[in-house]
């Protein structure tokens, strides 16, 4: 080694960052200044550009690749992290990590990736902003740092982005209990403006929401947003206990005939009359009950 000139060490590796446009754009991103802004716009195509170095113009994306791809990110992204940790409560450093985002999960949804390694990554980037937001100690600064991610939850008019919100309840567990009061109460009333039954992850929205809602008791406060969703027993079973707790026995036993009257199979239909029993028993409400334990009795008569 001690025989070999600077120039040639130069020339060489010259010759493999020419061969290689991933090794290039790593050895280029290790030397650069850390001191070095990046712009929204330069977000977007620094992460682009790790796409294009290991991928370049194919719509199928192996696992070695992937694997490369997710390692130059983090190596890349680090400096965009970095950035906004500085100041989480500059709109310019949050949207230079939204559009890191952005960039990412437009290549999950346009390549052909067997895998779930792009949103696992999406994941555990936003976590490394986590400690920083809720340590802030103002609570103009903390409501600002939020309020840029809660903003970004609607996609639109037809879908959510999960992991922000998966972000924010995140925070809900490291909170306190006011800033975990005001943070769900804008994500309820968030939720009131833009659910509809067409939305994309709109189940996985509901669901999400209604967790955090029954976890730090805020049910009676929010529980009027929440309706049963098509197909999903275990959810609707769950929303319309938690009314029954409630004492809001007409809703319940609405709801519980809107899912009789929809479901196809009989078995399906237990759990719903079990708690119809329970809210005609607490009622007084005989005849009703009458009926329930009727068709109990010859459902599990022919079983």
């Amino acid at each position: 080694m001690e025989e070999i000139s600077h120039e040639e060490v130069k020339a060489w590796l010259t010759n493999i960052l020419a061969k290689n446009a991933d090794i290039k754009f790593s050895f280029v991103n290790h030397f650069k200044s850390i001191q070095q802004k990046c712009s929204p716009e330069e977000c977007i195509t620094l992460t682009r550009n790790v796409w294009k170095a290991v991928v370049k113009n194919k719509k199928t994306i192996d696992q070695t690749q992937l694997k490369k791809v997710i390692e130059l990110w983090n190596e890349t992204h680090q400096s965009i992290i970095r950035q906004y940790l500085y100041n989480v409560c500059d709109p310019n450093a949050f949207l230079c990590v939204h559009n890191t985002i952005q960039t990412c999960e437009y290549y999950y949804h346009t390549a052909q990736i067997n895998s779930i390694r792009i949103p696992r990554y999406i994941e555990r980037l936003l976590h490394q902003t986590l400690q920083t937001i809720t340590e802030l100690h103002t609570e103009e600064s903390w409501t600002t740092a939020v309020g840029y991610i809660v903003m970004q939850v609607p996609d639109g008019h037809k879908r959510v982005r999960m992991y922000y919100l998966k972000h924010l309840a995140d925070m809900c567990e490291v909170i306190g209990e006011d800033r975990r009061d005001k943070l769900i109460q804008q994500l309820m009333h968030q939720y009131e403006e833009v659910y509809h039954d067409g939305l994309f992850d709109g189940k996985q929205y509901t669901m999400l929401l209604f967790d955090a809602v029954k976890k730090y008791n805020l049910f009676a406060d929010y529980g009027k947003y929440f309706k049963p969703l098509y197909f999903e027993n275990d959810f609707n079973y769950k929303l319309i206990e938690a009314l029954i707790e409630r004492g809001d026995y007409l809703l319940a036993e609405v709801y519980c005939k809107e899912q009789i009257n929809g479901n196809y199979k009989d078995e399906y239909n237990i759990p719903y009359w079990l708690l119809l029993k329970n809210i005609y028993k607490t009622g007084n409400e005989e005849a009703k009950l009458v009926d329930v334990l009727r068709f109990l009795f010859a459902f599990y008569l022919r079983i």
